[in-house]
Parts: C-alpha cells; sequence; structure tokens
C-alpha cells in the first residue's frame, strides 16, 4: 500500500506543493517586496503611521502567500492519504506532523526567524477544525480560497502589541514593527485595524465554509436522488417486461396446443410439416422467454 501511494503522481504534487512553500522564501522575501527597505526607512527615523501600516500589511501578506503553501499542501496531502488507506484519522493526523516539520527545515535553512508560537497553533487549530467540519465535501480550489481568509485574518494577530507575551508575532520583523508602533503612539491604533482586519477575514472564512459546505452536501443529495429515481425507474421497467415476458407464456402454450391438435387431425404430409415448423417457433421463442426471466 505504502508502496502503491509512492507511485501516485497527485501524492507528489501534493508534496511538492510543501517543498514549494520551503523554499519559496528564496525568491520571494523582505528584499523582494520592498519590505526590507521599508524598515531602513522606519529605523532611520521616517515613523509615520502610514508607512507603518503598510510595512506590517506587507508581512502579512508575504507570511499568508508562504503559510498557505504549508498548510493547503498538508490538508490535501492528508485527505487523500486519508482516503486511499481509508484512515479518516490521517486527514487531521498528517497536518499536525508536517506542519511543525516545515517551520523545523525553514528556521534551520534560512536566517529569519519564523516561529511556530501561539499563533501557528491556533491557526492549524482552526484549520482541522475546518477539516473535521467539511467532511470532504468541499474542493481543493474552495478550501484554497478559505484557508487563505483564515491564514490572512489569524495572521493579524501577530501584530497587536498586547498579544506579544501570549506568544504572537515572536518573529524578528514581526517584534521590530511592533516595537516601532510602540515608540511612534500607534500601538492602539494597529491593535483597532489588526482586530478589525483579523474579525473581517475569520468571520468571512467561516461563512464561506459554511456556505460551500452546504452547496456541496447539497448537490450530492441532488445527485443521490437522481441516481435513486433512475434505479427505481429501472427496477420499474424491470417488472413490467418481468411481467410482460410471464404473459407471453399463455398465448405460446395456446397455440403449442392448438398446433399439436390440428397435426393430429390431419393426414396431409405438407400440413404436418407447417406444424413441425411452427412447433419449432414456439419452442424457439419459449427458450428466449425462459433466458428473459433468468436474466
Amino acid at each position: 500500500m505504502i508502496a502503491s501511494l509512492m507511485r501516485s503522481w497527485t501524492i507528489w504534487i501534493k508534496i511538492g506543493v510543501i517543498l514549494f512553500g520551503v523554499f519559496l522564501l528564496s525568491w520571494l522575501g523582505p528584499d523582494e517586496i520592498g519590505l526590507t527597505d521599508l524598515l531602513i526607512s522606519l529605523r532611520e527615523g521616517e515613523e509615520t503611521g502610514n508607512k507603518l501600516m503598510l510595512a506590517v500589511f506587507l508581512l502579512i501578506s508575504l507570511n499568508t502567500v508562504l503559510a498557505l503553501f504549508h498548510y493547503i499542501g498538508a490538508l490535501l496531502l492528508g485527505d487523500e492519504i486519508g482516503a486511499r488507506l481509508n484512515r479518516p484519522w490521517l486527514k487531521i493526523v498528517i497536518p499536525l506532523i508536517v506542519i511543525p516539520l516545515d517551520y523545523i527545515v525553514i528556521n534551520a535553512y534560512y536566517s529569519l526567524t519564523y516561529s511556530f508560537s501561539a499563533y501557528a497553533l491556533l491557526l492549524l487549530l482552526a484549520i482541522l477544525l475546518l477539516q473535521a467540519f467539511e467532511k470532504d465535501r468541499l474542493k481543493p480550489i474552495i478550501k484554497t480560497i478559505i484557508c487563505s481568509q483564515l491564514i490572512f485574518g489569524i495572521e493579524w494577530l501577530n501584530e497587536i502589541p498586547a498579544l506579544s507575551q501570549f506568544g504572537f508575532g515572536q518573529g524578528s520583523i514581526s517584534k521590530e514593527l511592533k516595537d516601532i508602533a510602540v515608540q511612534i503612539g500607534f500601538e492602539q491604533s494597529l491593535t483597532l485595524y489588526s482586530l478589525t482586519l483579523c474579525l473581517i477575514f475569520v468571520i468571512n472564512a467561516v461563512i464561506l465554509a459554511v456556505y460551500f459546505s452546504l452547496s456541496e452536501q447539497r448537490w450530492r443529495i441532488k445527485q443521490e436522488l437522481h441516481y435513486a429515481q433512475l434505479e427505481a425507474m429501472q427496477s420499474r421497467s424491470g417488472r413490467e417486461a418481468l411481467y410482460l415476458v410471464h404473459d407471453l407464456k399463455t398465448p405460446l402454450t395456446a397455440i403449442e396446443g392448438l398446433n399439436s391438435l390440428i397435426s393430429m387431425k390431419v393426414d396431409d404430409s405438407k400440413i404436418k410439416e407447417y406444424c413441425q415448423r411452427i412447433s419449432a417457433s414456439i419452442h424457439s421463442v419459449s427458450d428466449m422467454i425462459s433466458e428473459i426471466k433468468s436474466e
């Protein structure tokens, strides 16, 4: 069974998605999106609320893109392996193993601190609850959209200074941005923006999950009802055909009896030959009816 899994190209695609997320930081990092330049500007004293919010937004967008590949790859991998092995609990166990390993590999490979902290635990718990709730009713593209909304929303908790003591926002860039917010008196505004955006995107993700899950369930119910109707029609047609075939036996028996009587009453050899042909045809039809009844 394991060998069969390893030969499946769909399994390798999902593993590839996870690995792509791990090494994406080599091509898409703070330098490439302009975050490093913003941080230098903020360090040099150009500390404005708008520039700080732009830096925070860029950081959260970057982290969302990076995390999405980790989480959605692990979820889809758990879905497929659980389905192939008929072990539903693997849907939960595989993400629980794969996602922390991603963080370990990233921290070992890159100089940046990519912390598996309270934020990551909360996000992992939220996505696993989604995984348990949807029960394979969501298509991968829909699951990706919902996960992106959920990740982007929960990412904003990392930028609330008051939550740092609870393990949120332990990455080096997040810490620096929050320190700058405190220095320029932007702490409350940053907290308000972060909480608002977090609630908007998390609630939106929940609404999408419920909506698409119910829509998919409704579609499956319609499909099952359609198949049930087809089976009922086929069953009814089969019963009607059986009754019809059974009823054909009665006139055939009557024809056979009359044909035998004619053959006995006449002396004409030609008529007797015709009667024999009629009898042979009757037996042939009777055999065909017996085969249909048997099927």
